[in-house]
């Protein structure tokens, strides 16, 4: 019985950590709350534990826990998931200026500032509300999966250019050796 339950609670960890990170790539809200219902049956029903009993046995520990959860998940949010995005989308944001300055007429404010204060900058927070609350819910997952990715994808990529470099200077010294020695 204990290994059959033990089978059941790893497999929801398992499909928990890989909801959360999916979710938190997708920056669906519907899809955080999956993962967390997903969380919920794995800790009731999974574990035996009561979230009912710990919610009413802990009420200011709980509320402590989630009031620092949650500024965990609006730093994270503030300092590396909202530039990031906006760094990503900077090809979108500079060829809507631009469009956005050529429709100017002379002598209005055509500046980078006055574009960020019109309607047509698409990259307010207050437009992007459903995306920055699953980046504040889910920061665990997002955090990390971008510190499990990103140094694989820099060793690829290190690794790429060395091998790609290496072999170029093979082939211009064997072909520097192939000229040299037909003169």
């Amino acid at each position: 019985m204990l290994g059959t339950l033990s089978f059941w609670v790893i497999g929801g960890l398992i499909v928990f950590i890989v909801a959360g990170i999916i979710s938190a790539e997708m920056d669906s809200a519907f899809a955080a709350l999956v993962t967390l219902v997903i969380g919920a049956v794995i800790v009731e029903w999974g574990m035996g534990i009561s979230l009912i009993s710990v919610l009413l046995s802990n009420p200011l520990w709980i509320f402590m826990g989630l009031v620092l959860f949650a500024a965990a998940g609006g730093l994270y949010t503030v300092v590396w998931r909202w530039p990031e995005f906006i760094r990503k989308n900077k090809d979108t944001i500079m060829s809507s200026y631009t469009r956005w300055a050529g429709d100017r007429k002379s002598g209005q404010d055509n500046s980078f500032d006055a574009y960020l204060d019109s309607s047509d900058y698409d990259f307010n927070a207050s437009a992007h509300a459903e995306r920055l609350t699953t980046w504040v819910i889910l920061w665990p997952f997002s955090l990390t999966w971008e510190l499990a990715r990103k140094p694989a994808f820099w060793l690829g990529k290190t690794v790429y250019y060395s091998l790609g470099n290496t072999l170029q200077r093979v082939g211009r010294s064997t072909a520097r050796k192939l000229h040299d020695s037909s003169n």
